[in-house]
């Protein structure tokens, strides 16, 4: 890691934190003073600690864009000689699982594709690692890596399938490490949607041979390929503020950087000997083999002495997403169970304090969800005055700070304007600094793709927090979320098929504006940029599963980055060859 980022990261995760810690305590106590001075009922003492703990959350996504902006690094060229580095193959591995396997060769053909030009195939052997259970996924897997190897003879390809798929893909990885990992010095970690560029990929390598103690080096993958509305939308916010979050990650990771699964190189001998994980013993969903393997392999990594690494200057790594929100939503669902089951891991022996708060990060950024909803709820039932919470009433001994007569109405309208302050400042800093003084001359048509984006996540995130509520919700009941393929192929929606699937997502939204009428009708207002959302959620999902033109896309505003428009000649060898291996 550069000396820049390495010096005074201390200070900036002071900064961090203080500035997190002042935010929130602000707007607490502004909250606070609003209520009665004399008296506190239970809900308001419940409101209180849920808006302390929902703004710190908020203020800690601001403090890290923030950071980004001020320590954010240019992109610059890669060195990427393939001149320069050792005659040892590198593993490229692509775990797969019940994936479409023509569209997954592709993308392997568009990288050697790529290689090949940069002569530098024979730097790397590529790897294929099924868990697919059915035998007719299983043939297909066979014949498009048969077609592969008859393509590209000079390449190193190899095809195979496990007996038994137990540990999934944290498994299939360490399996191959067990039986071949003593042949590789490095292993280049994809994902089925991965996408890399030849450059990228030698240039990794050039940096593990440069840095004997970097045990992981992790790329910042931008969403490339995606064609609906809601694809659009998080394609723009992946170029336009995903690097800006990353740099500010960046500057706080010390030696405990991410692991985000893919894209991704390890060193492999760090790896065998560091990262073997725990089958934990609990109930279904918090139990079993650790879904989201890869953030515990990271710390795991640091704890052994090795450095971990993101680099967010590092271009040309892509993947890509679901198109619409209820394969979002899907694949949210895993996450939010591995990330749950990271509860069992935290308090593990040795962990570096940075990487025990990772850790933490990432449970909370689904308890963040419940949390927020919890606070809404106890804020539309304060109005009615029950019985039950004049039951709870009780003398305030706390500190008055002055008390500020506010109807709920105004309350939540100060609310509103602060939480919206809190999202909407850190991404207006982003496109303000990409459009007048980035490095990618980024066009001024982002400052209106900025505005629908915004526009946008506001209208898709009631749905999505309503979504990961659910998901903490059985996973606390213990059910587990199974193992699904990704549903990348997912694309427009039947509007029968979203009504089946989010009516009660409806059903929640009429409630909580029926309680806001019912509690204090001004309330009803400030309630709507939630609750109607979720009323819509079945129209919103339709609508937004569209497919959208690149005209149409442009108009908009949801230009690209320039690392994004770096890979359209990958995407179209992938889309050619994603042709004839169907064939």
């Amino acid at each position: 890691m550069d000396k820049p980022f390495r010096d005074g990261v201390g200070h900036r995760r002071a900064a961090a934190f203080v500035f997190c810690l002042a935010l929130s305590l602000s707007f607490t106590g502004l909250f606070y003073a609003a209520l009665s001075a004399d008296h506190l009922n239970i809900y308001e003492v419940v409101r209180i600690a849920l808006l302390f703990i929902s703004t710190l959350w908020l203020s800690w996504g601001g403090a890290t864009v923030l950071l980004g902006l001020l320590y954010g690094r240019s992109v610059k060229p890669l060195n990427a000689d393939p001149r320069g580095l050792p005659a040892s193959a590198t593993a490229i591995l692509m775990p797969i699982y019940h994936e479409d396997a023509p569209e997954v060769a592709a993308r392997l053909a568009a990288m050697m594709d790529d290689l090949r030009a940069k002569n530098a195939t024979h730097l790397f052997h590529w790897h294929v690692l099924s868990d697919s259970r059915d035998e007719e996924i299983a043939a297909v897997e066979e014949q498009v890596v048969r077609q592969l190897v008859a393509r590209y003879p000079e390449q190193k390809i190899f095809y195979r399938r496990r007996a038994d798929n137990h540990g999934r893909k944290a498994g299939n990885v360490a399996e191959f490490v067990q039986r071949c990992g003593g042949a590789y010095r490095y292993m280049v970690v994809l994902d089925a949607d991965s996408l890399m560029r030849a450059d990228t990929l030698v240039h990794m390598v050039g940096r593990m041979e440069a840095e004997p103690n970097l045990g992981l080096l992790q790329t910042v993958p931008m969403l490339v390929g995606l064609k609906s509305f809601f694809g659009r939308s998080i394609m723009f916010a992946s170029g336009m503020f995903g690097r800006s979050f990353a740099f500010g990650l960046a500057a706080m990771q010390g030696e405990c950087g991410p692991f985000w699964g893919h894209n991704a190189i390890i060193r492999t001998r760090a790896f065998a000997s560091s990262c073997g994980l725990p089958e934990l013993d609990d109930t279904a969903a918090f139990g079993g083999h650790i879904l989201s393997h890869d953030s515990v392999e990271s710390v795991l990594l640091a704890r052994a002495g090795w450095q971990v690494e993101c680099d967010p200057r590092i271009t040309g790594s892509y993947e890509a997403a679901p198109e619409n929100i209820l394969g979002y939503a899907a694949r949210d669902r895993r996450w939010c169970q591995g990330n749950l089951q990271h509860s069992r891991v935290v308090g593990a022996r040795a962990l570096k304090p940075w990487g025990r708060f990772s850790l933490i990060l990432g449970i909370m950024s689904y308890l963040s969800s419940p949390v927020w909803a919890a606070f809404l709820l106890a804020s539309l039932f304060a109005p009615l005055d029950l019985p039950v919470l004049q039951a709870y009433t009780f003398q305030n001994h706390l500190p008055v700070l002055g008390h500020i007569p506010m109807s709920a109405a105004y309350e939540g309208a100060a609310l509103l304007f602060g939480v919206v302050a809190l999202l909407v400042l850190p991404k207006t800093l982003v496109v303000l600094k990409e459009v007048f003084l980035g490095q990618e001359n980024t066009s001024r048509k982002g400052v209106l793709g900025g505005f629908v984006e915004l526009i946008s996540s506001a209208v898709f995130a009631p749905v999505l927090m309503v979504f990961q509520c659910r998901s903490v919700f059985e996973v606390l009941m213990g059910r587990d979320s199974g193992w699904t393929n990704a549903h990348r192929d997912a694309g427009r929606l039947p509007l029968l098929d979203c009504l089946k699937s989010v009516w009660w997502v409806s059903a929640i939204g009429a409630l909580a504006m029926g309680l806001s009428w019912i509690g204090e009708a001004s309330l009803w207002l400030w309630v709507m940029p939630v609750a109607l959302p979720m009323l819509l959620a079945p129209f919103i999902i339709w609508a937004s599963s569209w497919n959208v033109g690149s005209r149409a896309a442009e108009r908009l505003g949801f230009v690209l980055s320039s690392d994004q428009k770096g890979a359209a000649q990958l995407l179209a060898h992938v889309e050619k060859y994603s042709a004839d291996l169907r064939v």
